[in-house]
């Protein structure tokens, strides 16, 4: 028991540290997004640090609310995984068995990734309003469900660039791994085959980069939110700005009468 404990503990601290990482970015490129012209010039690192003590000072019950959801979907995976396997030892081999809990994990991982979709483009609207994390994840979830098809092209092209930027990173190590370890020496006399040697390069490299692209794919959602939400600001002023016009030709047709009954009076 304590040992699940300190386990859970222990996933939700690391959840929050990568959550405050996308706070921190989201809060970083919101701030650029909607900066004036003028501005652009006191952006640097002094940016960076002041929203992440923003983070840490005004959003960290957001963050840890936000990291324990999906540290609790995990939990919930492995517990029902644990149980299927049991109840799969206990069933036997049938095929009914397997199938309910292919099912059951594959529900299961899609809520967790749609959980984990929707709680980075909640951080963004946080961020960007201050507003909770609850009220985020509605307004992110709005925002998301009115431009769909904006959101697919988006994920699919910026799918495509993190993955050319994982292979590219990971074969550049490994051939600069594989270069040094066939042309230098010691290791190119000791070695009998570079074949393990590169293939932990090339792990490494690929955790490597998969870290950096995270950062990447961070800032795609933010810049595509930031701008769904000038949108919408630019769509509301719109209506305002009509509303006011139907409002003012209202008011003079209604004053047209009688201007021109003063009019009148006056030429009789």
């Amino acid at each position: 028991g304590w040992l699940a404990l300190l386990g859970l503990t222990g996933v939700w601290t690391l959840c929050f540290i990568r959550h405050v990482q996308h706070c921190a970015v989201a809060g970083t490129l919101s701030s650029w997004y909607f900066a004036d012209g003028e501005r652009w010039h006191g952006l640097g690192i002094g940016l960076v640090v002041g929203t992440l003590g923003r983070v840490l000072g005004r959003h960290t019950g957001s963050v840890a609310a936000g990291s324990l959801l999906i540290t609790l979907l995990q939990a919930v995976r492995i517990f029902v995984i644990v149980v299927m396997k049991r109840l799969k030892a206990c069933a036997g081999d049938s095929s009914v068995a397997r199938l309910a809990c292919c099912c059951v994990q594959c529900c299961l991982g899609c809520v967790e990734r749609c959980v984990r979709y929707i709680s980075r483009n909640a951080y963004v609207v946080m961020m960007v309003k201050g507003t909770s994390f609850c009220s985020a994840a509605t307004e992110a979830l709005s925002l998301l469900t009115k431009h769909m098809m904006k959101v697919a092209v988006l994920r699919s092209v910026g799918w495509s660039f993190l993955v050319l930027g994982k292979l590219f990173v990971t074969g550049a190590a490994a051939g600069t791994g594989a270069l040094v370890l066939l042309t230098q020496p010691p290791w190119s006399d000791e070695l009998f085959s570079i074949f393990p040697a590169v293939l932990a390069i090339s792990l490494g490299a690929w955790f490597v980069g998969s870290a950096f692209m995270g950062v990447y794919n961070m800032a795609i959602d933010t810049v595509f939110l930031c701008y769904t939400i000038d949108l919408e600001r630019a769509r509301v002023a719109g209506e305002l700005e009509q509303a006011a016009g139907h409002r003012s030709k209202a008011a003079s047709g209604k004053q047209a009468p009688l201007h021109r009954l003063c009019d009148e009076a006056e030429a009789e």
